[in-house]
């Protein structure tokens, strides 16, 4: 599935969260569809990802300790015309 991802950090803990990301390597199932792109002088990063949910779960926890988190899943027109109010 796909997923906006917004990570941002308390900006003293800007030099653990660039240390961090040095040692990442992304998971089995998970791929950038675009970024990590830095908001520059906003301590957060924006990326449209697609994932599994194991592979998620296993970014969550790396990042946890450090980042807060905020993702939203991506649906086409169409799968939303599908739902159900």
């Amino acid at each position: 599935m796909r997923f906006v991802s917004i990570m941002s950090w308390e900006p003293e803990k800007a030099k653990e969260v660039t240390e961090l990301f040095l040692k990442w390597k992304p998971p089995e199932g998970f791929k950038f569809l675009y970024g990590p792109c830095t908001v520059l002088g906003g301590n957060k990063t924006v990326s449209i990802i697609e994932t599994d949910t194991v592979a998620l779960a296993k970014i969550d926890r790396y990042w946890r300790e450090v980042t807060k988190s905020e993702i939203w899943p991506i649906m086409d027109a169409a799968d939303i015309a599908k739902m159900k109010p």
